[in-house]
Protein backbone atom coordinates (compact mmCIF):
# COMPACT_ATOMS: atom_id res chain seq x y z
CA UNK A 1 0.00 0.00 0.00
CA UNK A 2 2.80 2.44 0.88
CA UNK A 3 4.63 1.69 -2.36
CA UNK A 4 1.45 2.18 -4.39
CA UNK A 5 0.86 5.51 -2.63
CA UNK A 6 4.40 6.59 -3.52
CA UNK A 7 3.84 5.47 -7.10
CA UNK A 8 0.67 7.56 -7.42
CA UNK A 9 2.23 10.62 -5.77
CA UNK A 10 5.33 10.35 -7.97
CA UNK A 11 3.21 10.06 -11.09
CA UNK A 12 1.04 13.06 -10.15
CA UNK A 13 4.15 15.14 -9.39
CA UNK A 14 5.75 14.13 -12.69
CA UNK A 15 2.64 15.05 -14.68
CA UNK A 16 2.17 18.40 -12.94
CA UNK A 17 5.80 19.40 -13.45
CA UNK A 18 5.77 18.09 -17.00
CA UNK A 19 2.83 20.31 -17.87
CA UNK A 20 5.14 23.34 -17.67
CA UNK A 21 8.22 21.66 -19.10
CA UNK A 22 9.55 22.38 -22.58
CA UNK A 23 9.80 18.70 -23.53
CA UNK A 24 7.40 16.10 -22.10
CA UNK A 25 8.01 12.56 -23.37
CA UNK A 26 6.86 8.97 -23.16
CA UNK A 27 9.59 6.35 -23.43
CA UNK A 28 10.13 2.62 -23.45
CA UNK A 29 12.70 0.00 -24.29
CA UNK A 30 14.53 -3.16 -23.32
CA UNK A 31 16.83 -3.97 -20.39
CA UNK A 32 19.64 -6.51 -20.21
CA UNK A 33 20.41 -6.94 -16.52
CA UNK A 34 22.53 -9.05 -14.19
CA UNK A 35 24.28 -8.78 -10.78
CA UNK A 36 27.84 -7.92 -9.77
CA UNK A 37 30.01 -10.36 -7.78
CA UNK A 38 28.20 -13.28 -9.39
CA UNK A 39 28.34 -15.53 -12.43
CA UNK A 40 24.63 -15.09 -13.04
CA UNK A 41 23.44 -15.07 -16.63
CA UNK A 42 21.81 -11.95 -18.02
CA UNK A 43 18.04 -11.48 -18.07
CA UNK A 44 16.07 -9.46 -20.64
CA UNK A 45 13.34 -7.13 -19.37
CA UNK A 46 11.52 -3.95 -20.37
CA UNK A 47 11.23 -0.37 -19.17
CA UNK A 48 8.34 2.03 -19.68
CA UNK A 49 7.62 5.51 -18.39
CA UNK A 50 7.62 9.27 -18.86
CA UNK A 51 10.23 12.02 -18.72
CA UNK A 52 10.49 15.76 -19.09
CA UNK A 53 13.49 17.83 -20.09
CA UNK A 54 14.16 21.20 -18.46
CA UNK A 55 16.64 23.35 -20.41
CA UNK A 56 19.26 25.24 -18.38
CA UNK A 57 21.27 26.60 -21.32
CA UNK A 58 21.25 26.01 -25.08
CA UNK A 59 23.42 22.91 -24.57
CA UNK A 60 22.71 21.78 -21.01
CA UNK A 61 19.47 20.39 -19.51
CA UNK A 62 18.14 18.36 -16.57
CA UNK A 63 15.77 15.42 -17.17
CA UNK A 64 13.76 13.75 -14.36
CA UNK A 65 12.01 10.49 -15.26
CA UNK A 66 9.48 8.03 -13.86
CA UNK A 67 9.97 4.44 -15.05
CA UNK A 68 8.66 0.96 -14.44
CA UNK A 69 11.95 -0.90 -14.67
CA UNK A 70 12.23 -4.68 -15.00
CA UNK A 71 15.62 -5.94 -13.82
CA UNK A 72 16.96 -9.17 -12.31
CA UNK A 73 19.25 -11.99 -13.38
CA UNK A 74 19.32 -15.42 -14.95
CA UNK A 75 20.31 -18.71 -13.34
CA UNK A 76 23.67 -18.97 -11.56
CA UNK A 77 25.99 -21.70 -10.35
CA UNK A 78 26.97 -20.64 -6.83
CA UNK A 79 29.55 -21.65 -4.24
CA UNK A 80 28.57 -21.16 -0.62
CA UNK A 81 29.49 -22.37 2.86
CA UNK A 82 27.22 -24.14 5.32
CA UNK A 83 27.51 -25.42 8.87
CA UNK A 84 27.73 -29.23 9.02
CA UNK A 85 28.29 -31.69 11.85
CA UNK A 86 31.53 -33.68 11.96
CA UNK A 87 32.59 -36.39 14.41
CA UNK A 88 36.20 -36.43 15.46
CA UNK A 89 38.15 -38.79 17.72
CA UNK A 90 38.77 -37.23 21.09
CA UNK A 91 41.69 -39.08 22.68
CA UNK A 92 41.28 -37.26 25.97
CA UNK A 93 37.90 -38.89 26.59
CA UNK A 94 38.35 -42.04 24.52
CA UNK A 95 35.41 -41.43 22.18
CA UNK A 96 33.93 -39.29 19.44
CA UNK A 97 33.21 -35.59 19.74
CA UNK A 98 30.73 -33.72 17.54
CA UNK A 99 31.88 -30.36 16.13
CA UNK A 100 30.33 -27.92 13.66
CA UNK A 101 32.46 -26.70 10.76
CA UNK A 102 31.87 -24.53 7.69
CA UNK A 103 31.97 -26.58 4.50
CA UNK A 104 31.81 -25.32 0.88
CA UNK A 105 29.07 -26.56 -1.42
CA UNK A 106 27.78 -25.85 -4.92
CA UNK A 107 24.20 -25.20 -5.98
CA UNK A 108 22.15 -23.64 -8.77
CA UNK A 109 20.42 -20.38 -7.91
CA UNK A 110 17.33 -19.83 -10.12
CA UNK A 111 16.88 -16.64 -12.10
CA UNK A 112 14.76 -13.82 -10.74
CA UNK A 113 12.82 -10.85 -12.14
CA UNK A 114 12.69 -7.71 -9.99
CA UNK A 115 10.26 -4.91 -10.90
CA UNK A 116 11.30 -1.43 -9.75
CA UNK A 117 9.71 1.99 -9.77
CA UNK A 118 12.70 4.10 -10.82
CA UNK A 119 13.06 7.88 -10.58
CA UNK A 120 16.21 8.75 -12.56
CA UNK A 121 17.45 12.33 -12.70
CA UNK A 122 20.08 12.91 -15.39
CA UNK A 123 22.06 15.90 -16.60
CA UNK A 124 22.22 16.06 -20.41
CA UNK A 125 24.72 17.91 -22.61
CA UNK A 126 24.55 18.33 -26.40
CA UNK A 127 28.06 17.69 -27.71
CA UNK A 128 27.07 17.98 -31.37
CA UNK A 129 23.73 18.77 -33.00
CA UNK A 130 21.06 16.20 -31.99
CA UNK A 131 23.55 14.07 -30.00
CA UNK A 132 23.53 14.28 -26.18
CA UNK A 133 25.49 12.58 -23.44
CA UNK A 134 23.93 12.08 -20.01
CA UNK A 135 24.84 11.15 -16.44
CA UNK A 136 22.97 11.08 -13.16
CA UNK A 137 21.45 9.04 -10.35
CA UNK A 138 18.65 6.45 -10.39
CA UNK A 139 16.89 5.79 -7.04
CA UNK A 140 14.38 2.92 -7.22
CA UNK A 141 11.72 1.22 -5.11
CA UNK A 142 11.18 -2.54 -5.41
CA UNK A 143 7.52 -3.31 -6.21
CA UNK A 144 6.94 -6.53 -4.29
CA UNK A 145 9.42 -8.96 -2.73
CA UNK A 146 9.84 -12.61 -3.61
CA UNK A 147 11.73 -13.19 -0.32
CA UNK A 148 12.53 -11.29 2.87
CA UNK A 149 16.21 -10.75 2.01
CA UNK A 150 15.48 -8.43 -0.94
CA UNK A 151 15.99 -4.73 -0.21
CA UNK A 152 13.17 -2.32 -1.00
CA UNK A 153 15.51 0.52 -2.05
CA UNK A 154 18.11 0.60 -4.80
CA UNK A 155 20.40 3.36 -6.06
CA UNK A 156 22.38 3.43 -9.28
CA UNK A 157 24.78 5.66 -11.20
CA UNK A 158 23.58 6.36 -14.76
CA UNK A 159 25.66 6.91 -17.91
CA UNK A 160 24.21 7.17 -21.39
CA UNK A 161 23.78 8.89 -24.73
CA UNK A 162 20.90 9.77 -27.02
CA UNK A 163 20.25 10.92 -30.57
CA UNK A 164 17.29 12.95 -31.85
CA UNK A 165 16.05 11.32 -35.06
CA UNK A 166 13.59 14.15 -35.69
CA UNK A 167 11.47 16.61 -33.70
CA UNK A 168 9.39 13.81 -32.15
CA UNK A 169 11.50 10.65 -31.94
CA UNK A 170 14.83 9.96 -30.25
CA UNK A 171 16.79 6.82 -29.41
CA UNK A 172 19.14 6.23 -26.50
CA UNK A 173 21.35 3.79 -24.67
CA UNK A 174 22.06 3.76 -20.96
CA UNK A 175 24.12 1.83 -18.42
CA UNK A 176 23.14 1.82 -14.75
CA UNK A 177 25.79 0.86 -12.20
CA UNK A 178 24.21 -0.21 -8.90
CA UNK A 179 25.75 1.39 -5.81
CA UNK A 180 24.02 -0.59 -3.01
CA UNK A 181 23.55 -4.29 -2.40
CA UNK A 182 20.35 -5.89 -3.68
CA UNK A 183 19.96 -8.22 -0.67
CA UNK A 184 20.33 -8.15 3.10
CA UNK A 185 21.72 -11.53 4.19
CA UNK A 186 22.52 -10.46 7.76
CA UNK A 187 25.31 -11.87 9.91
CA UNK A 188 24.79 -15.44 8.69
CA UNK A 189 25.45 -14.30 5.12
CA UNK A 190 28.72 -12.68 6.13
CA UNK A 191 29.87 -15.83 7.94
CA UNK A 192 28.86 -17.99 4.96
CA UNK A 193 30.99 -15.88 2.63
CA UNK A 194 28.15 -14.38 0.61
CA UNK A 195 29.09 -11.21 -1.28
CA UNK A 196 26.17 -8.82 -1.60
CA UNK A 197 25.64 -8.27 -5.35
CA UNK A 198 24.59 -4.99 -6.98
CA UNK A 199 22.39 -4.38 -10.00
CA UNK A 200 24.01 -3.97 -13.40
CA UNK A 201 21.70 -2.90 -16.21
CA UNK A 202 22.11 -1.94 -19.87
CA UNK A 203 19.09 -0.45 -21.62
CA UNK A 204 18.18 0.70 -25.10
CA UNK A 205 15.00 2.57 -25.88
CA UNK A 206 12.91 5.03 -27.86
CA UNK A 207 11.41 8.30 -26.66
CA UNK A 208 8.44 10.15 -28.19
CA UNK A 209 7.95 13.88 -27.56
CA UNK A 210 4.38 14.81 -26.69
CA UNK A 211 5.01 18.57 -26.46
Amino acid sequence: INIMRKLVLSLVTMLSLGANAQSFNVKGGFNVSTLSNTKAKARVGVNLGVSYEVPITDKFSIQPELLLNMKGHGAEEIERKQLVDEYRIDYRFGGLRRVQVWKPYKATEPGRTMLYLSLPVVAKYEFVKNFKGEAGLEPSLLLGKSNASEKSFDLGLVFGAGYNINEKFSVGVRYTLGLVGVYDFGEYGKMAGVKNPKNRNFSIGVSYKLK
